[in-house]
């Protein structure tokens, strides 16, 4: 009896260390999949509910007519993907709320194209001391709904600058999708080190700022500073703000501050290639 039973309790723990060999330590728990339409009158989905970790997880997107083709899986801003039906893994990072796109003419979304930001080299030049700009560092662009929930944009490390300073698709941008009707917060922040040419003497001052944006409202406004304008050829929206203010008293004169700029382009998706084969 007692040889049985160490044999069962070595059974066991042979079964719980194989087991922790492929799994390690992950803990198995519940994640929450949720699975919408971005517009309910032009197609439909199932796949939602809770699954354990590492469970394969599949989406169904169905359009309601040939003219609402699926086009594309969005999650928390950012397309996943394009498969339909689109399969993926139960992990933390995975779970949360996939929205199904389909073609439809009255979509209008928007997705960040080109990122620029523009530096004068000279920002003081008063005959007492002579600065420029000789390292630049953390630039980025982040959006969202609510002025503290941003995800980024466009982002760029350090760069040793030639002026004039201006980087216009030199930034790595993530695909994020935007409604035209929606308002977002936009935050760009960079940290720029001057240094006196005189007496070497280096400053660095940080450039926070963050802008409330309709792009249903076109026009100039925050004293001039920011600029919605949608190019007539081309149909994207371009958003400037100017006379970028530093987080300490410390400023420059109104030609010498940053300015950047964001450019939003109508979402646009490659058709997928389709086997006509069959009809031959």
């Amino acid at each position: 009896m007692k040889n049985n039973i160490i044999k069962c309790l070595s059974l066991v723990l042979a079964m719980f260390c194989i087991s922790f060999i492929f799994t390690g330590c992950e803990v198995i728990k519940d994640h929450k999949i949720t699975v919408t339409s971005w517009d309910i009158s032009t197609g439909t989905v199932s796949g939602y509910g809770t699954y354990k970790t590492n469970y394969e997880v599949t989406i169904t997107a169905t359009p309601k007519s040939e003219q609402n083709r699926f086009l594309a899986w969005i999650k928390d801003g950012y397309i996943v993907s394009q498969e339909n039906p689109y399969t993926f893994t139960a992990r933390d990072d995975t779970q949360g709320k996939y929205i199904a796109i389909f073609n439809s003419e009255y979509l209008d979304l928007l997705q960040l194209t080109s990122a620029s930001v523009t530096i004068p080299g000279m920002p003081i030049d008063d005959g007492t001391s002579e600065t420029t700009v000789t390292n630049i560092t953390n630039l980025s662009f982040e959006i969202g709904t609510s002025s503290d929930t941003l995800v980024s944009l466009a982002t760029k490390g350090a760069t040793v600058p030639t002026p004039p300073l201006t980087f216009t698709n030199e930034f790595t941008i993530q695909p994020y999708v935007i409604n035209k009707e929606t308002e977002y917060y936009i935050t760009f922040s960079m940290t720029i080190e001057y240094t006196d040419r005189l007496s070497g003497e280096i400053t660095t001052r940080r450039y926070p700022t963050q802008i409330r944006i309709n792009f249903s409202n076109l026009g100039t406004t925050q004293n001039g500073n920011l600029t919605t304008e949608q190019d007539s050829t081309t149909g994207n929206y371009i958003i400037t703000r100017k006379n970028l203010t530093a987080d300490t008293s410390w400023t420059v004169t109104e030609d010498a501050s940053p300015t950047f700029v964001l450019t939003f382009s109508s979402l646009s998706f490659e058709q997928p290639e389709v086997d006509d084969s069959e009809n031959v």
